[in-house]
């Protein structure tokens, strides 16, 4: 009996959630997000060479800032999730050995000349690998029957977006690059953020409450898999809109703040402006 107790209360605890992330644990990606989105910026809108080297070498600081973080994820990940197929041990493979660092130095010395990308130049191959790496991680990141080994994939892709970007910026001081290479990316960027916001979309409810004078209101409230949550209202008088407009989005992203989703979520209509910036600058050429 003593043993079928213990074998009990061992499967509990392994079965228990483990704590949500915390402020301190997001941090790092939503600096390295904002570092990409401020190169980015730079770029589609033709910056100074000297801003936007500035903006890469914040983006390169910030994702080794990130690296404990990142590595803390990768634990976790190979602690919760069993590799089944050999995609998911590539996967794993491909995020512990493209998201730590990527060849971009952020900075040129004093009397540094243009030059063409060489044949030997490991950056362009380094950029197709790592970006086949991504494909990989999101096939795997919608497999993960485990959300919090999937919210840690989706922090992990989100690095290596962020160096991709950062390698084409480097190469870019060297031979410029069209913007239809970055859009690719971006666009690329985009679809990975789709894939987080399906697997871990928060649980989301409405309803309405009627109150005296004719007046309602309408209740929203999403909670995140994590446990966080997030509401709002709006009130109606007569039928008519009487408050701010609830925003869904922003409540959605507000439950799953301390997830990738949050991250995704907030990341996405940056993205989208960029893209927009881009198409722009090009058609003028």
């Amino acid at each position: 009996m003593r043993y079928v107790l213990l074998a009990t209360l061992l499967l509990l605890a392994s079965c228990s959630p483990q704590p949500p992330k915390t402020r301190d644990e997001v941090e790092p990606f939503i600096t390295l997000t904002d570092k990409t989105v401020g190169l980015m910026q730079k770029i589609s809108i033709g910056a100074p060479e000297a801003d936007v080297l500035k903006a890469l070498q914040e983006l390169l600081d910030a994702s080794r800032a990130a690296e404990p973080k990142v590595n803390a994820a990768m634990n976790r990940i190979g602690e919760s999730s069993r590799t089944r197929t050999l995609g998911d041990a590539q996967a794993r493979a491909c995020l512990e050995g493209r998201t730590h660092g990527a060849p971009a130095s952020g900075t040129r010395l004093a009397n540094w000349r243009p030059a063409k990308i060489e044949e030997s130049d490991f950056r362009p191959s380094w950029v197709s690998f790592t970006t086949d790496c991504v494909g990989v991680a999101q096939a795997f990141l919608t497999s993960l029957s485990d959300v919090r080994a999937a919210d840690d994939v989706g922090f992990a892709v989100g690095v290596l977006h962020s160096l991709i970007l950062a390698v084409d910026a480097d190469m870019a001081m060297d031979e410029s690059l069209p913007a239809s290479v970055y859009r690719a990316q971006l666009e690329s960027y985009r679809v990975t953020n789709v894939f987080i916001m399906r697997k871990l979309a928060p649980r989301c409810h409405e309803w309405t409450t009627r109150k005296p004078e004719h007046v309602t209101e309408v209740h929203y409230e999403c909670r995140a898999y994590d446990g966080q949550s997030a509401q709002g209202f709006e009130v109606y008088q007569q039928d008519k809109l009487a408050s701010v407009p609830l925003d869904r989005t922003a409540i959605s992203a507000q439950a799953g703040r301390f997830t990738s989703y949050g991250l995704a979520a907030v990341a996405q209509p940056k993205l989208d402006a960029l893209i927009r910036a881009l198409d722009e600058r090009e058609k003028k050429g």
